[in-house]
Parts: structure tokens; C-alpha cells; sequence
């Protein structure tokens, strides 16, 4: 069984157990594992599998055509017709929409259920009803591939520490098609140095061609995503560092967003809303952000240097606090598994953060009964002291938040007298990375 989908291959199968026949799109980010998870769910089964390509609409209307009529004859048991990258016959080709819309009108008298697989989030989720039409309203479900958890990773990894698990899942998320292109017995070191930054690697190619893929004037799009690796996180900043105008830039972060890959930031609304920052805008997707931190930027003394010098130079010497920018993401990871097994003071229903214009505050989660706990984390190599607390503090009264519960995360341990401070106050909870996803 594929590693961390087992949920999943669970869904698919509960879908197919049912009676008649269904319509089920799954959609996912290039390199999630959409095609492995299905292939593996059509293990013992009769199926058919086809890939869309770029082709003339004869050719993509017969691909279907043909697809159905060997994909349904001479079988008695239910049978799955798989249409990988189905977008690409969707978006170009009226014949393609027809041949579905006709299939369907019969749907109830065969015995089949009917995949349509696609990497392209953004057009799914926003083009794909008005592009389909009546078709829409006979799909069955929606089914969104995530990526895997770090639980998952370390699985992958078990011989990395939980730091080294936490740094690959900074470079790479949870994308297991990037993360089975590493070399399981080599450090992870090597594996940076050898793989992910040589250049040409799948990795690497992955980086240069395939992130923007989707869309047109890269250039433009290298900028605004360079730009927010060096931490340009405003509206005015990118103005500043690109000089394109605002409205330009507006239009093509919503692009971005679209396809995932850039988030817009949405302080807590608390009674301290004029301290907290508005319009902040940072890369979502955590190999995107890689690439622009470190590898865009130094394309050409990638050229002069060799890997392990470059490593060395380029990377090695930032990637530390690359690295603790998704700290707070892993403690969020945690605490949402310890809310899921009901380990916490109270389950929360809902999260978020505080971004203010002095001092942030990490994880805000807040029950239907409005409990609120806070979450501060810490991930540079030295111990968290009281100033930090008091810090912490000083955030809170920004916010003006009255926390029941105080988390605090460390990556290195926490002085004496936050410990003992601990001892004291019972809602001010400590964490350190080795306690966490035992």
C-alpha cells in the first residue's frame, strides 16, 4: 500500500462499493501522486487508464471513444475508466465535452465509475463547472489530493533526526513524487547537495520548467516570486522592488494564489487590529519558496561553482532560518494532531495567526465557545529565554488576546527559569521538537 494513503485508497473504495455508477473528479498539485494513488486503487479491478495530451481534437475525441468502448465491454464486475490530465481535452475540445455529456445521459445503465484526473488546481476549482456545464451536475464528488503528513515523511526517512525530517519538509513539503527522487540512504546533506540542487536533476527541471507551467510571461511571475523570497511581503514592497504597478501585480499574485502557490496572510481579528499588519502576501508552496530563496537567484554561479561548493555558498549558511520560517507550520501540524486525538485542553474548531506590525503571534486556535489557546515557536539554535516569554507576552497585549493556554515551541530547549515559570503557571505549556510526533 502506498505510504500515507491509506484514507484515501478507503474513499475510492467506499465510492466504487456503491451501487450504479459514479463521476469522480480528483485533483491535486504536479507530483502529489494522483496517478500512483489511482493505479493503486485499480489493483484487481477491471480498468482502463488513459493520459490526455496535447492533440488534435479528433484525436482527443477518439481518445475518449475509445476509452469507454474497450473500458465496459466483457465485464460483469464494476469498472473504473481512469482519464488522466482530463483539463487538457476539457478546456480545448467542444467534440470532448459532448462525448462525456452523451455517455453520461446513460450513465445509470452501465456499471462503472468514472475518474477524471487533473493537476490543474486552479482551473478545477474555478473554470471546470462553467466548462462542463450540465455534465457538472452529475459528478458525484470533488476529491482533493493533499500532501502527505511529516509522520509520513519520517516513515520515508527513518534514519533522519526529526530536525533533518523538518528541513526536508521546508525544502519539499509533503510532495511524494519530489520526496521518492531521494536517495533513502544517503544524508541529507547529499541528498540536498547531490539531487535537489544538481542541476538537470528531476528535481532540479521540476524547479525550472514545470512550477509556472500553467502560466504565461514567466518572467513577470520570477519576479513577484523572487521578490517575496527576500521577504517583499506587501503590496507597496513589490511595487517598490519590481516596479510593475499595483494593479499589475494584484492581477498576478490572483493567479498565483489560484494555482497555490502564494497565500495572502489574514490577521485574527482581535480588538488589537490596528497593531496587526494587513495584505500580506507570502509563498504558499514550500519548493517554490526553495527555489526562489536559493536556487533562482544564484543560476549562474550555479554554472561557475561545483555542487558541493555551491551548496556550501549558496546554501548552506541561510538555510537554517529558511527553515524556521516553517517551524510554525509543523507546531501547527502538531497541535492539529493532538486536537484530533483529543489531547489538548479543548478541541478546537478553528486556527490562526497574528501578523502585527511589531511581533507575531504563531497559532491562535479558538473553540465554538471562543477558549483560546496561543502558540509562540522557536526555532533558532539557542535556548528560549524568559526575554523571549516576556516577548511573547508583550505580542499577546498587542493583540489585546487573553489566552487560556500559552504554547510555547523550541527547536533547541528553554532556560532554567522558563522552565521553572512552567512549573508555576499551569497553562503555559512547553514543547520541544523532540517531543513532538513520537
Amino acid at each position: 500500500m502506498l505510504l500515507g494513503r491509506e484514507a484515501e485508497l478507503t474513499y475510492l473504495q467506499q465510492l466504487y462499493e456503491k451501487q450504479g455508477s459514479q463521476l469522480l473528479v480528483v485533483y491535486g498539485q504536479k507530483n502529489i501522486g494522483k496517478t500512483s494513488l489511482l493505479l493503486e486503487f485499480v489493483k484487481n479491478k477491471p480498468y482502463r487508464y488513459d493520459l490526455a495530451k496535447h492533440d488534435s481534437d479528433l484525436e482527443q475525441k477518439n481518445l475518449w471513444n475509445f476509452s469507454i468502448e474497450e473500458g465496459i465491454e466483457g465485464t460483469e464486475e464494476k469498472t473504473v475508466l481512469i482519464l488522466d490530465e482530463f483539463h487538457i481535452l476539457a478546456k480545448s475540445s467542444d467534440d470532448f465535452v459532448r462525448a462525456v455529456s452523451a455517455f453520461i445521459s446513460n450513465f445509470q445503465n452501465k456499471n462503472v465509475l468514472v475518474i477524471l484526473a487533473s493537476s490543474s488546481i486552479a482551473w478545477v476549482e474555478n473554470s471546470m463547472i462553467r466548462r462542463m456545464r450540465s455534465i457538472a451536475l452529475r459528478i458525484s464528488a470533488f476529491y482533493k489530493i493533499k500532501e502527505l503528513s511529516f509522520p509520513d515523511i519520517k516513515k520515508m526517512f527513518p534514519t533522519y533526526s526529526r530536525k533533518e525530517c523538518l528541513t526536508l519538509f521546508s525544502i519539499l513539503g509533503g510532495n511524494p513524487g519530489l520526496l521518492t527522487q531521494l536517495d533513502k540512504e544517503s544524508s541529507l546533506t547529499e541528498n540536498i547537495r547531490n539531487i535537489i540542487c544538481e542541476k538537470n536533476s528531476s528535481i532540479w527541471f521540476f524547479g525550472a520548467y514545470c512550477i509556472l507551467s500553467e502560466l504565461r510571461e514567466t518572467a513577470v511571475y520570477n519576479t513577484l516570486l523572487s521578490a517575496l523570497a527576500k521577504g517583499k511581503s506587501k503590496l507597496n514592497d513589490l511595487y517598490l522592488e519590481t516596479g510593475f504597478s499595483r494593479a499589475k501585480i494584484s492581477v498576478y499574485l490572483k493567479n498565483l494564489m489560484e494555482l497555490e502557490l502564494v497565500e495572502k496572510v489574514f490577521s485574527l481579528d482581535t480588538e488589537g487590529r490596528s497593531n496587526a499588519q494587513k495584505g500580506i502576501y507570502r509563498i504558499q508552496n514550500p519548493f517554490a519558496h526553495f527555489w526562489y530563496f536559493f536556487i533562482f537567484p544564484n543560476l549562474e554561479k550555479q554554472e561557475l561553482l561545483s555542487k558541493e561548493e555551491f551548496y556550501a555558498e549558496c546554501i548552506e549558511k541561510n538555510l537554517d532560518s529558511y527553515v524556521a520560517f516553517y517551524f510554525k507550520d509543523f507546531c501547527m501540524a502538531y497541535m492539529n494532531q493532538q486536537n484530533s486525538d483529543d489531547l489538548l485542553p479543548y478541541k478546537f474548531t478553528r486556527s490562526s495567526e497574528w501578523v502585527g506590525k511589531v511581533g507575531t503571534i504563531d497559532g491562535i486556535m479558538e473553540d465554538d465557545e471562543n477558549h483560546v489557546m496561543v502558540s509562540f515557536c522557536k526555532y533558532e539554535n539557542v535556548l528560549t529565554t524568559y526575554e523571549d516569554y516576556e516577548w511573547n507576552l508583550f505580542c499577546l497585549e498587542k493583540a489585546k488576546l487573553k489566552p487560556e493556554y500559552i504554547y510555547l515551541f523550541t527547536a533547541k530547549g528553554f532556560e532554567e527559569s522558563v522552565e521553572l515559570e512552567a512549573k508555576t503557571k499551569k497553562n503555559l505549556i512547553l514543547i520541544h521538537l523532540n517531543q513532538m510526533f513520537l
